[in-house]
């Protein structure tokens, strides 16, 4: 093959360049050394079921919660809708009379 068939090396190195970048990784020196690994595992899994078992209790309490704010908010608007509901009735009660009646009462 020819060789106009490819790029020139500079242009390739403008179209395809590559940048090395290095970082030290610390900490792993004050890394605490395990000496029983079956003991170590076993603490994990306890902390693991704790962790579980204290999302199942925050769940559960997050349920009631809701559960009680629902139940007052609707005994609120209950309550409201037992002490509002006279005079809305009266007020409902002036509106929808006929418009004789209304003319009648009125004064001019």
């Amino acid at each position: 093959m020819p060789d106009a068939a490819y790029p020139a090396a500079a242009e390739l190195r403008k179209k395809f360049s590559f940048g090395w970048h290095t970082f030290k990784v610390a900490g792993a020196a004050s890394a605490m050394a395990i000496d029983d690994i079956e003991a170590e595992l076993e603490s994990r899994k306890l902390r693991s079921e704790q962790l579980t078992q204290m999302k199942q209790n925050l769940q559960a309490e997050c349920q009631e919660f809701a559960a009680d704010y629902v139940m007052a908010f609707r005994n609120e608007v209950a309550e409201f809708a037992t002490r509002s509901s006279t005079p809305v009735a009266k007020f409902t009660a002036r509106r929808c009379r006929p418009s004789a009646a209304r003319s009648s009462t009125s004064t001019p």
